[in-house]
């Protein structure tokens, strides 16, 4: 009893630094996206937020999970959509400002609501549902005051039916909800660089000014966190259904976020060859630089190197037995019979019998 009493204090204390860190990031971001906001406003909506999580951890880890993604989002949306004024011309417009306080209280509402709504279904698989539900609230309030409309469609052409392909394949593979929040935060960060372009993402611009960068890296987060984020959901993939293990378990993901920013990046090379001009610049959003999709690639490989090495430590650290005897057999041949020319020869042998 002693024993479990001490690893559930351990674990309390280690969930306790977490918040601890995410309240430190949240109060800088808050500072970076609001400069002119007093100290103490930022503070205390740190501290609240902090609070907020901690409630929702106590009820179980899914609706802290749920919480955490759908009041960052939601306010980091918020604050681009209505936290600056806008002079464009795009056909959405929202003419109006909210200060700091307005957009918390915004975003503050809307987890509550999501809260009260995850707890209320009854449905057993509630969780990609909800899910799915606040990121069409995100990207109903980043259709508002874009940069430039046309490149926000082209962007989005390949979300919806991404999002599409997810909801009418759930029933039959269902990812963990820790992939189905992966996959969220990835496409949270791709529809804010459409709301601007890739290239013109504010963040990247502050990036670019503190570290006195060449250009604005915005679209090279995105292609490193595509790696880094979506590395995961693919290993279930090739377990669940590749029956992969060992080895080829943790390798097979890194060639497949390499094959699908491939074809991406050959997607975005044909929708430039269809709308050229400016258009196809803005979508394109290379900067000028030659080695732009090679860069891009690359980035998304090494995210999904990164995410495997941390699912290896994983493995490693709470069952190594069991792995290391997976890694041995998953480089066992299994089948001692040559292919190639064999195989073509015994089906012609087939085929005259």
């Amino acid at each position: 009893m002693k024993t479990r009493i001490k690893k559930d204090v351990i674990y309390t204390t280690e969930f306790i630094l977490i918040l601890l860190v995410l309240g430190v990031a949240s109060f800088f971001g808050i500072g970076i996206a609001y400069p002119e906001s007093p100290v103490l406003s930022c503070v205390l909506i740190s501290v609240f937020w902090m609070g907020f999580l901690f409630v929702a951890y106590q009820h179980s880890l899914s609706t802290f999970f749920l919480t955490f993604l759908t009041s960052i989002s939601t306010f980091i949306t918020l604050s681009i959509t209505l936290g600056n004024g806008y002079g464009g011309n795009a056909p959405l417009v929202l003419p109006f400002v909210l200060r700091l306080e307005g957009v918390f209280l915004l975003a503050t509402g809307v987890s509550l609501l999501t809260w009260y709504g995850y707890r209320q279904l009854k449905l057993r698989e509630k969780f990609p549902l909800v899910l799915f539900l606040v990121f069409l609230l995100q990207l109903i309030i980043l259709s508002f005051n874009t940069s430039y409309f046309e490149d926000w469609i082209i962007e989005n052409l390949l979300t919806i039916p991404f999002i599409i392909i997810l909801y009418f394949t759930h029933r039959w593979f269902r990812f963990s909800h820790l992939s189905y929040g992966l996959f969220f935060i990835f496409l949270v960060l791709h529809i804010i660089g459409a709301h601007y372009t890739y290239s013109e993402v504010p963040f990247g611009d502050w990036l670019r000014d503190t570290l006195a960068l060449d250009r604005n890296h915005f679209d090279r987060i995105v292609h490193f966190s595509f790696g880094l984020l979506l590395a995961y959901p693919m290993r279930e993939i090739v377990k669940r259904i590749g029956s992969v293990k060992g080895f080829w378990a943790l390798y097979v993901p890194i060639e497949f976020v390499l094959a699908a920013s491939a074809i991406f990046e050959i997607i975005e090379w044909l929708i430039t060859l269809v709308f050229a001009g400016d258009l196809g610049i803005a979508y394109l959003g290379t900067q000028g630089d030659l080695f732009d999709a090679i860069k891009d690639m690359g980035l998304a490989g090494l995210g999904s190197v990164i995410t495997m090495v941390i699912v290896l430590c994983v493995l490693v650290y709470y069952d190594h037995h069991r792995f290391w005897n997976e890694w041995k057999t998953s480089l066992k041949i299994k089948q001692k019979a040559i292919l190639g020319e064999r195989v073509i020869s015994e089906l012609e042998l087939k085929r005259k019998k």
